[in-house]
């Protein structure tokens, strides 16, 4: 699997799918968008990798994706944000439990990301 990565712009507050990375000279460039630079510097940018796995809508699973999911029939929806684990793998946790993604992602939904939706993060951090 070829990795796939989206950018956060830290100084534009936007994101973007990744085009290329240059190592080279430490630049980031998105596929071009109006509210978007042509290439970020490394420093001023948040690359999230994604998780190769879609939800229960068909949306890809990035790093840093805060995601809803009913963790028990019996429980009510939960926050949870998407986080790389020791060892490379994905895992969904928040303040009071987590699983391994690749066990869930067919029953959670993608509901926003920790850069774009600070407000949700909270909810997940309690």
């Amino acid at each position: 699997m070829i990795p796939k990565f989206r950018v956060w712009d830290k100084e534009k507050q936007a994101m973007s799918t990744v085009e290329a990375i240059d190592y080279v000279n430490d630049k980031i460039y998105p596929l071009y968008r109006k509210y978007v630079r042509r290439y970020i510097p490394f420093e001023e940018a948040v690359l999230m990798q994604s998780t190769g796995l879609f939800d229960k809508n068909g949306v890809k699973i990035f790093d840093g994706d805060i995601v809803k999911l009913q963790y028990t029939i019996a429980s009510d929806f939960e926050l949870f944000e998407v986080r790389q684990f020791r060892g490379g793998m994905w895992r969904i946790d928040n303040r009071r439990r987590g699983s391994e993604l690749w066990l869930r992602n067919e029953d959670c939904e993608v509901c926003g990301n920790v850069y774009q939706n600070p407000d949700l993060l909270e909810s997940v951090e309690g």
